[in-house]
């Protein structure tokens, strides 16, 4: 594995999938101590990760994030679930999934590891209790394979999360089109019933976003707008930062929760 790999597989990739610099430093740090150790132990010449340049700071700040406004939200849910006149069939195999996704506030692994036994339809809650992660064989082959990871990214991550009308009305649709007969089935996969891959999703997103006229890109996007919305609704911040599975509030208010100008506008008119 060289720095390149590393670069454009993982850094970049990340970068590209729109995670936090947070993410993107965890996930340096550990292969950084792999590698690492692997040196030590006279395994390696070098560690691959002196070479990787990792993004700066200022180049995350510089990039503001503009979570989907509630009409936004409303027209991606439309173009999402829109189907052919042609033929009376969806538009999008994973429309129905993507509106159950900004619905839910849910990462995008948690999402591609759901199963069907851990939507409760009838006490219209979701439980959140493992992950998605793409990661290679440890050789020379640079295929990456979906693995499920049998804990969430945090420990705050394991979770359940009330479902709104919207999200249940999005599963039950996905889940009369998809569903065949096994809880144990994934709830995202491929049409040969295999894991779906993050770039498949991404890119089914982002073909909805461009057909609705949304200037987004992205799936984390969709976790932004649940949480500002909810913000901007007056949802205490505590509570969003339970539903999104956050390890501390200060995460969702720094990150996660985007004030608008008339929250600007209706802090100043106290001062009227």
């Amino acid at each position: 594995i060289t720095a390149g790999d590393i670069q454009a597989n993982i850094i970049n990739r990340m970068r590209a999938q729109g995670l936090s610099l947070s993410s993107i430093r965890k996930a340096y740090q550990l292969l950084n101590g792999f590698f690492g150790q692997y040196v030590k132990e006279r395994c390696l010449l070098y560690n691959p990760l002196d070479g990787v340049v990792m993004p700066t700071k200022q180049a995350f700040d510089a990039r503001e994030i503009h979570p989907l406004t509630a009409e936004e939200m409303e027209k991606f849910e439309q173009v999402a679930t829109s189907w052919w006149k042609s033929s009376g069939l969806y538009r999008y195999k994973y429309g129905f999934g993507l509106v159950f996704i900004l619905y839910t506030g849910l990462r995008m692994g948690e999402a591609l590891a759901l199963q069907y036994k851990h939507v409760d339809i009838e006490n219209k809650r979701l439980t959140v209790e493992q992950n998605l992660i793409m990661a290679t064989d440890g050789t020379d082959n640079k295929y990456r394979r979906a693995i499920i990871q049998r804990s969430t990214k945090t420990v705050s991550g394991k979770r359940e999360i009330p479902l709104c009308d919207k999200a249940v009305e999005a599963f039950e649709l996905h889940k009369e089109l998809y569903y065949k007969g096994n809880d144990e089935d994934f709830i995202f996969t491929t049409k040969n019933g295999t894991h779906l891959k993050p770039d498949t999703i991404i890119q089914s997103a982002n073909t909805i976003f461009r057909t609705a006229g949304i200037q987004a890109s992205g799936i984390h996007i969709l976790r932004h707008s649940f949480a500002s919305y909810l913000y901007d609704k007056g949802v205490d911040i505590k509570v969003i930062s339970k539903l999104l599975g956050h390890s501390g509030v200060q995460i969702t208010s720094d990150i996660y929760v985007h004030t608008n100008f008339n929250q600007l506008e209706k802090a100043v008119d106290i001062l009227n």
